[in-house]
């Protein structure tokens, strides 16, 4: 074999592996739903609007329920859903801990998607207002007082 044949060879297997490797780093396009079902979702933040100034201090802060980052949430493919609250107790909290489960779907309310968790006793509807393998971001509105609250959640298997 000459190097003419010999150097065509060599670049046409340089280009086909370099093909091959760039195929793992392809974004495979997923659904809300199949986002949703990928891991567990825990609190991250929660930011209540609007904010609530502090007495004799003229700050404002932002309201978070007692121990909000110890809640899990899993999203099932079977359209169930299960919260735990309290498992992992936050220093000086006293709180039982606490399951809660029913079924969940992605709906779309005045052209906005929102999940729906729906159980025995209640429905919530949350705004899904982000998500990606990474996080999720949940928007609870409050018609009457005008109040919101945003909570962020990170899959649990892309843990800092």
């Amino acid at each position: 074999m000459n190097n003419r044949n010999t150097h065509t060879i060599i670049t046409i297997l340089i280009l086909i592996s370099f093909i091959f490797s760039s195929c793992s780093d392809v974004f495979i396009e997923q659904s809300d739903e199949e986002l949703l079902t990928y891991g567990s979702w825990k609190v991250e933040s929660v930011v209540t609007e609007p904010l609530i100034p502090l007495e004799d201090t003229g700050v404002a802060v932002s309201f978070e329920e007692n121990c909000p980052h110890d809640e899990v949430l899993n999203f099932n493919h079977d359209g169930t859903y299960y919260i735990s609250k309290n498992f992992n107790l936050c220093e000086g909290s006293n709180s039982d801990p606490v399951l809660l489960s029913g079924t969940w779907q992605i709906t779309e309310k005045a052209s906005k998607k929102v999940i729906d968790f729906i159980t025995e006793e209640s429905n919530s509807t949350y705004a899904l207002q982000s998500i990606s393998r990474s996080s999720l971001v949940l928007k609870e509105e409050w018609l009457k007082t005008g109040n919101t609250k945003i909570t962020t959640y990170q899959n649990t298997k892309f843990e800092k």
